[in-house]
């Protein structure tokens, strides 16, 4: 069950791309999932904390090999099914900087904790994203819902730029003596996330699949489908991680009418006993699901090479051919996928060898 917090009020089969376009998807996918920036940093390096996974990621972006980040909570654990410890809170004591997203209970808590230790603060130990950022990032509208969806916000290239900028800031002024090295790697990011955006809307056009309706497993699937210009109407596990009737008569009234046309469902989700629920409702209504990741990939923290998967997650569920065939660009997507996992695969390989060899 997960610890909710409430949500803040508002203030506010089609014609296909030429096979050459799928080629540099291919490319593209295989360019960005190259080995970059190590979790293992030498002694000297800024230590930083992070209190859920996805967040290790925008760290390594602008700090490369100066920095050493740990994750309080690792990829394969929902943080919201996190209890916060003593033992969470002493490693967080021992680093430079503490990057929050808060968005779950137990991470207010932490931070008072650290304030309360140190005697000083929380912002000048750490960062709360969701507080500090707030005004700067786009917050979405709860599909359906009242207030603001917090859950998964870091997933928009937007958001993942603001953040990734606040971050910078920071470790220029905790390590001013590497600022150049820091401002190098945001702009790096910045053009990385360009490209990815440039992706997006070519792959979102060719597949014809920008403006569709989707339902998703959970509030965090939300951020992902509107970076890929799909309208997320629809969530369909409730905070008790089960579907409720109601909600699945509207699901299969929008898959009758066509307004929906595919289930998102996190990693996360997929660990859950509602999963097999969900693929029951997909496999009887014939309508697919894309497995998308909201956390991080293991082994290999890049929000770009994250969203990238993501994306040809996404866009192998859409616009498939009738009649239960296989097209070209499907068979691309595949290949483009299957030598993504193998380069994944081979950095973790090359990382575990760095590091006992």
């Amino acid at each position: 069950m997960r610890a909710w917090l409430p949500h803040p009020p508002s203030e506010g089969g089609k014609m296909m791309r030429p096979p050459a376009s799928w080629g540099t998807v291919l490319l593209v996918v295989l360019l960005s999932s190259l080995p970059g920036t190590s979790h293992v940093a030498s002694q000297g390096r800024v230590k930083v904390t992070v209190t859920i996974a996805s967040l290790e990621q925008f760290v390594l972006a602008v700090g490369g090999d100066r920095v050493e980040v740990s994750s309080m909570v690792p990829p394969s654990v929902d943080p919201h099914d996190v209890t916060l410890s003593p033992g969470m809170v002493d490693s967080a004591l021992g680093s430079d900087l503490v990057v929050s997203s808060g968005h779950v209970a137990w991470e207010l808590q932490l931070e008072e904790l650290l304030s309360e230790r140190r005697q000083v603060p929380f912002a000048q130990i750490g960062i709360d994203l969701y507080r500090d950022l707030g005004p700067r990032l786009l917050l979405l509208p709860v599909p359906g819902g009242a207030g603001l969806n917090v859950h998964g916000y870091w997933l928009l290239p937007s958001n993942a730029l603001v953040i990734a900028t606040a971050i910078e800031a920071r470790l220029e002024g905790i390590d001013p003596a590497d600022a150049a090295s820091y401002r190098s790697n945001l702009g790096h990011f910045y053009q990385r996330v360009s490209q990815l955006s440039d992706l997006i809307a070519s792959v979102s056009k060719g597949r014809g699949f920008a403006g569709e309706g989707v339902a998703t497993a959970s509030y965090e699937e939300q951020y992902v489908a509107y970076a890929f210009g799909l309208n997320a109407s629809l969530v369909l596990v409730g905070e008790e991680a089960e579907i409720k009737p109601s909600v699945l008569d509207e699901a299969r009234r929008g898959f009758e009418d066509g307004s929906i046309k595919a289930i998102l469902v996190s990693d996360v989700v997929e660990q859950l006993p509602v999963f097999q629920s969900l693929k029951v409702l997909s496999e009887g209504e014939g309508v697919p699901i894309a497995l998308v990741t909201v956390f991080e990939m293991s082994q290999l923290p890049d929000y770009v090479d994250m969203m990238t998967f993501n994306l040809g997650s996404v866009a192998s569920s859409q616009g498939r051919p009738s009649g239960g065939g296989l097209d070209q660009a499907t068979y691309l997507y595949a290949i483009a996928l299957l030598a993504f996992l193998s380069v994944v695969e081979g950095a973790a390989l090359y990382s575990r060898w760095r590091r006992h060899g």
